[in-house]
């Protein structure tokens, strides 16, 4: 049975999304990692809360789940940006 001890957030490479990760399985990571370890779900690096999928925003240069995404890309056409 998987532990319930704590993981990290952790980039799962360079400028790219966080997710959950520990060295060993656990409640919260329980999908095998090809580089080690174990990751859960994924972390928007807006409102830093769990989200089943995050969503690359190339106006923020951020991983951000579908609400913060909403805000971003409403913030970008009140400044009139194009999307």
């Amino acid at each position: 049975m998987p532990s319930t001890e704590q993981c990290e957030i952790r980039a799962m490479w360079q400028g790219g999304p966080f997710r959950r990760w520990s060295p060993s399985k656990t409640t919260q990571t329980t999908i095998g990692y090809a580089r080690g370890g174990f990751v859960g779900s994924y972390v928007c690096s807006g409102c830093w809360k769990p989200s089943d999928g995050v969503y690359h925003a190339k106006e923020d240069q951020k991983w951000l789940c579908g609400p913060c995404r909403k805000r971003v890309r409403t913030r970008s056409r009140a400044e009139g940006g194009s999307l």
